[in-house]
C-alpha cells in the first residue's frame, strides 16, 4: 500500500435502501487516533448488487476490473481504512487499514509471499513487508495493515485498541460519515477539513477563481463561508448500475453561492485532480450549509475515483501450487489466462488516459491522472504473467510519469523563464493575449490572463513585457504537450507490437487498445 492521492473536495450520498445498523463499527473502533481521512467498502453488498451478480464480478476478476471498481479487496467482506493527512505537504503521514476477510490470513504466507520477516507486535502476530508495510492479525478473519511500517507506531496502534479506556477514534465529521456508510452507500471517501483552511488563504483563491470572473458576489463573505468548510464524502451506491454523489458540508451558510456554487466545486475539483467528466452532468443541490452533486457513474468515471486511493497488499495465500506443480499444458494455459488479464487491465487504463485528451482538462490536471494511473499499473497482481509483459507494464508505467513531468513541468520552466526577463523597451503599439496555466500549491492548474494598451513609455514596456510572458507560456505549454504526446504515441505503437508477441506466443486474443 503506497501513499494515498487523496480527494481535497468531495462529497456524500442521497438516502438508499437502509442496511444493517453498525456493519463497520467492529472496524473503525479498530482504526488508530488522530485520522483525518476515512474510507470505508461493503465488499458484500457490492458483490450481491445486481450489477454485480450480472456481470460476474466475483467470479472473474477481469470483469471486477471493467467495472472500474478493483481497488475492492476481492477476499474481504468489509474494509476501513483511515489516514492522517498532512494538508501543508499535501501527502498522508501514515496510513491504517482493518478488514474482514474470508480467510485466515497466515502471517508466515504473507511474509513469504512479498519476501518479508514474520513478527510478534504487542502481543499480536505480525509481518514486516519490504514495501513498509506492517500486517499485523487482530482476530480469526481480521487484519490490519499500517503504512509506514514503523514498528513503535504499530505497537502504540494495537495498545490502543486494546486500552481498557478505548473510545471511538474517529472525529466527529469522520463519524458522520460513518454513519452515512450505514444507511446509504456500499462506498464512502471523507475527509474532514476542520481549521484547515484560514481566511486569508480562502480570499486569496477566489480572488484567482476563474469560475467568479464576472460575478456579482462579495468576495470577502464568500471567503469566510469557505474558509467554514467542515469536510468532505464521496459516496457510490452500487445497485442496479452504480450512482454517486459529492457533498461538501460548511459551518456556515452558503446560500451566498447558490447560484455558482457547482462552477466553483468543479474548478476546485480540476484543480485537485479530481475532476471526472460525469461530474459536469451531475444535479446540484445547494442547502443551508451543504453543496452537494449528484448522478451516474459510469466505468471510466469509477476508474478515475478508485485511481485517487489504494488500498493493503493481497494477503490471501495462492490456492493451490497447480502453477508449480501442473504439467507443462496446464502451466501455460495458467500463464495465458493472467496474462491476458493482465494486458486487459493495462489497456484499459491507458485507453482511458488517451480519451482524456479530449475531456476538456489542462494539462495539468490530466498529468495529475497520468501519475495515478502509473502507480495503478504498478499495483496489478503479477502473479503466473508472462515475464516479458511484466517487463512491459513497467515500461508502460515509466513512460506515463515521463509524461506527466513533461505537462506539470510547463509552469516551472515557464516561470524559470520570466524570471530571466529584464527590462524591456518600449515600443508605441497596443497588444491584447491570452493566457497561460500556472502550477499550483496542490498539484492543480490554474488560469493567467494578460490585456494590455499603451497610454506613455512605462504603461508599453509592462505591455511588451506581458507579450513576452505570454509567448513563453505559450512556448512551454506547446514544448509540454509535445513531449508528453510523443511519449504517448510510442506507447500506442508499441501495444501494438506486444499484443502480436503475445498473441503469436500464446494462441489466444489480445484485444488492443
Amino acid at each position: 500500500m503506497s501513499r494515498t492521492s487523496f480527494l481535497i473536495f468531495g462529497l456524500l450520498l442521497f438516502t438508499l435502501v437502509p442496511v444493517g445498523h453498525a456493519q463497520f463499527e467492529e472496524l473503525t473502533l479498530r482504526l488508530p487516533n488522530q485520522s483525518n481521512m476515512l474510507i470505508l467498502f461493503d465488499v458484500e453488498k457490492i458483490m450481491a448488487s445486481p450489477i454485480a451478480q450480472k456481470e460476474g464480478w466475483r467470479e472473474n476478476h477481469e470483469n471486477l476490473a471493467s467495472s472500474g471498481l478493483l481497488l475492492i479487496p476481492p477476499a474481504s467482506t468489509r474494509f476501513a481504512m483511515a489516514a492522517s493527512v498532512d494538508f501543508e505537504i499535501g501527502h498522508s503521514v501514515w496510513e491504517a487499514a482493518v478488514m474482514d476477510l474470508q480467510y485466515e490470513p497466515s502471517m508466515p504466507r504473507v511474509a513469504a509471499k512479498y519476501g518479508g520477516t514474520v513478527d510478534e507486535i504487542a502481543k499480536l502476530k505480525a509481518a514486516m513487508l519490504p514495501s513498509d508495510t506492517c500486517v499485523v492479525q487482530f482476530g480469526k478473519r481480521i487484519a490490519g495493515v499500517m503504512v509506514p511500517g514503523n514498528r513503535q507506531r504499530v505497537a502504540q496502534w494495537v495498545e490502543q485498541v486494546y486500552s481498557a479506556n478505548r473510545v471511538n477514534p474517529l472525529s466527529a465529521y469522520l463519524r458522520e460519515a460513518e454513519n452515512f456508510a450505514e444507511r446509504n452507500a456500499q462506498v464512502i471517501m471523507a475527509l474532514d477539513l476542520n481549521h484547515v483552511y484560514s481566511r486569508g488563504a480562502m480570499r486569496h483563491a477566489v480572488g484567482e477563481s476563474a469560475a467568479l470572473k464576472g460575478k456579482d458576489v462579495d468576495l470577502d463573505a464568500l471567503a469566510d463561508v469557505l474558509a467554514s468548510v467542515k469536510g468532505i464524502t464521496l459516496g457510490v451506491s452500487v445497485k442496479n448500475n452504480v450512482t454517486g454523489a459529492v457533498k461538501v458540508d460548511f459551518e456556515k451558510d452558503v446560500s451566498i453561492m447558490k447560484d455558482f456554487a457547482k462552477e466553483l466545486l468543479l474548478e476546485a475539483l480540476a484543480n485537485h485532480g479530481a475532476m471526472i467528466n460525469e461530474f459536469r452532468d451531475w444535479k446540484t443541490t445547494v442547502t443551508a450549509n451543504r453543496v452537494m452533486i449528484s448522478g451516474p457513474l459510469y466505468q471510466s468515471g469509477r476508474q478515475r475515483i478508485m485511481s485517487l486511493v489504494e488500498t493493503p497488499p493481497g494477503l490471501q495465500a495462492k490456492a493451490s501450487a497447480s502453477s508449480e506443480e501442473g504439467t507443462e499444458e496446464q502451466k501455460k494455459k495458467l500463464t495465458a489466462l493472467a496474462t491476458q488479464q493482465y494486458f486487459n487491465q493495462l489497456t484499459q487504463l491507458v485507453r482511458d488516459l488517451l480519451s482524456q485528451r479530449e475531456g476538456g482538462q489542462t494539462s495539468g490536471q490530466i498529468g495529475i491522472w497520468y501519475q495515478k494511473y502509473a502507480r495503478r499499473i504498478d499495483n496489478l497482481p503479477i502473479l503466473n504473467v508472462d515475464k516479458d509483459l511484466v517487463d512491459f507494464g513497467s515500461h508502460v508505467s515509466s513512460q506515463l510519469r515521463q509524461s506527466e513531468t513533461a505537462m506539470k513541468g510547463i509552469g516551472a520552466r515557464s516561470a524559470v523563464r520570466q524570471s530571466n526577463l529584464g527590462n524591456v523597451s518600449s515600443v508605441d503599439y497596443a497588444y491584447a493575449g491570452g493566457g497561460g496555466y500556472r502550477y499550483g500549491r496542490w498539484g492543480g492548474w490554474s488560469g493567467s490572463g494578460f490585456a494590455y494598451g499603451y497610454r506613455n513609455d512605462a504603461q508599453t514596456a509592462l505591455s511588451l513585457k506581458g507579450q513576452e510572458r505570454a509567448r513563453i507560456e505559450t512556448q512551454e505549454r506547446i514544448r509540454g504537450n509535445t513531449s508528453a504526446n510523443l511519449i504517448m504515441q510510442g506507447v500506442e505503437a508499441e501495444f501494438g507490437e506486444m499484443r502480436r508477441h503475445l498473441t503469436e506466443k500464446y494462441d489466444v486474443e489480445f484485444k488492443g487498445l
